[in-house]
């Protein structure tokens, strides 16, 4: 009885799954855009066995046109998908989204102007047609008002995601991925000029990893493993490169649109720049930057004052770590203080025992005495 208790504390503290003989928890993956280097350490996991492993049967699901990521996500227990700091606004306007994991150091949104023209700074969007996703917008408008200059004066319009837009000088500039369609617009002839928030002070996080609150409160274990299985697949697939980009080539529709060997050693050698595998511990996270990066949000009208990013947020590993390791040096200290409370107890209720025994064997004795004397004295 007591070792099974001792087993579950364990189980419950450590954060252990185990899958022996229990059938895998069916997990979907929602990716952002389409197979791409981008998403190779979720490719890493599933072909090389971490998530097998950890008790998972994960499906990864190719982008959807028209699909709302976080729709998915809230549609359905165990579904997961992959955002930036634009998850702050929707928690914010009440969707109960979780970050539980951050895999992009840096974000790859930067806008992308023709190295032709006039735009050499921040400032010189001012005036000027820019293409963007509407997520994008908050660090964009950050990086203009860094530089002394009014993000209103800039004329903001959707993405087309044609790159002709902006070769074609329909538009001054657009946002784009550092990781793919800068590298895809200069394969294709035509040399670049990139604007990046974080030249300016920037520095919002990339891809994060998120849940719905349902899905981490039904199976805490379940995310954490399929967290932990990830980034095992990060890791091999920086320390595996080539061999993840001739699988990404056998991926439907990769070569269809246009991707190469080439392209995709470009986009890895960038992710790792954005990713900083050798620098920083996969998966880790900043409460620090995190709030400046909800501060800018703020500022820009985007959030209420009162908004706490550390409800969005799943501790990381190593936080969640030495917590449990915090926790089970406290329950050692008082089984340790409690232990030897009783021991003392013990002693002392031992101590009375004892003195009192040899007042009663004394009494006794003195009683025998005066019994004696006085039969003696009668004689």
């Amino acid at each position: 009885m007591r070792l099974s208790l001792y087993l579950l504390i364990a189980l419950g503290l450590g954060g252990i799954r185990p899958t022996t003989g229990a059938s895998p928890t069916h997990i979907e993956l929602q990716l952002r855009w389409y197979h791409q280097f981008q998403f190779a350490g979720y490719y890493a996991a599933k072909t090389h066995g971490f998530y097998d492993r950890a008790g998972l049967d994960v499906k990864i699901l190719d982008a959807k046109p028209g699909l709302t990521l976080t729709d998915f996500v809230l549609g359905g227990r165990n579904r997961y998908s992959i955002s930036g700091p634009d998850l702050l606004v929707e928690r914010a306007q009440g969707k109960p989204v979780i970050i539980v994991s951050t895999i992009f150091q840096h974000s790859a949104d930067v806008i992308l102007t023709l190295a032709k023209s006039d735009i050499r700074s921040p400032k010189d969007l001012l005036g000027k047609t820019v293409m963007v996703r509407t997520q994008n917008v908050p660090a964009f408008r950050a990086m203009i008002t860094a530089e002394g200059g009014s993000p209103e004066k800039v004329k903001w319009i959707p993405h087309s995601w044609k790159d002709s837009d902006l070769t074609s000088g329909k538009v001054d500039a657009m946002s784009g991925y550092l990781s793919t369609e800068a590298i895809r617009i200069e394969k294709n002839g035509f040399p670049v000029r990139v604007l990046d928030p974080i030249q300016s002070g920037v520095d919002f996080y990339g891809d994060l990893l998120y849940t719905s609150e349902e899905t981490l409160h039904m199976d805490p274990e379940a995310t954490r493993a399929f967290v932990k299985a990830t980034l095992e697949g990060w890791r091999y697939a920086f320390d595996h490169t080539d061999e993840m980009i001739s699988y990404i080539l056998t991926l439907p529709g990769v070569k269809e649109r246009g991707l190469s060997d080439e392209l995709l050693h470009l986009e890895a050698a960038a992710t790792r720049k954005l990713v900083e595998p050798d620098l920083i511990e996969l998966g880790y996270s900043s409460d620090w930057r995190w709030d400046r990066i909800a501060q800018i949000y703020k500022k820009l009208g985007q959030l209420p004052e009162d908004f706490s990013i550390h409800d969005l947020l799943l501790p990381d590993p190593k936080t969640a770590g030495q917590e449990r390791l915090r926790i089970l040096k406290a329950i050692g200290i008082g089984a340790g203080v409690l232990a030897l409370l009783v021991f003392l107890w013990l002693y002392e209720l031992r101590i009375q025992v004892r003195r009192k025994t040899l007042e009663l064997k004394q009494a006794s004795e003195v009683k025998n005495l005066f019994l004696a004397n006085m039969s003696h004295e009668i004689r």
